[in-house]
């Protein structure tokens, strides 16, 4: 599988953006912007041993080559499922906004005009197996619908 670590709709201009800070925020450590950029300290202590990157390396210590590289990594991450848990590893979060306060069509706050709810944010859960993730898009789905009319 191959798993985008920080958000993005266009890859390629994603790429050039991601370059474009790391050039001119030549001083900066390499594991804040990764944190700025949403990756926790310990993924981001990985991703840079990984390529070999020293602890404490600022942007402008990368040449073009490592650069591109963590870029790379960063857009396109690959992970490889080993093994899948079983019954007792599963876990599912409960709790969150109540659906009586949700628009059960649209996902906006009843409370809120103009707030939207998507996924686990919501008291909802099921069984383990895809039906949470399932439910995260459905509702995402309807959120986005009400969001930008067609």
């Amino acid at each position: 599988i191959i798993f985008s670590l920080i958000f993005t709709e266009n890859k390629e201009k994603s790429r050039e953006e991601l370059n474009e800070v790391m050039i001119s925020q030549g001083k900066t450590n390499l594991k804040t912007l990764l944190k700025e950029k949403g990756i926790t300290s310990a993924l981001a202590d990985y991703i840079l041993e990984s390529l070999i990157i020293p602890k404490g390396s600022r942007c402008l210590d990368l040449n073009k080559n490592t650069r591109k590289a963590l870029i790379s990594l960063l857009l396109g991450f690959p992970m490889e499922v080993s093994r899948k848990g079983n019954f007792s590893s599963a876990m599912v979060t409960a709790g969150g906004v109540s659906m009586g306060e949700i628009n059960r069509h649209t996902m906006e706050s009843r409370i809120m005009p103009g707030l939207f709810f998507a996924g686990e944010v919501m008291d909802i859960d099921g069984n383990t197996g895809g039906y949470n993730i399932h439910g995260a898009f459905a509702t995402a789905l309807l959120a986005e619908k009400a969001m930008i009319p067609i």
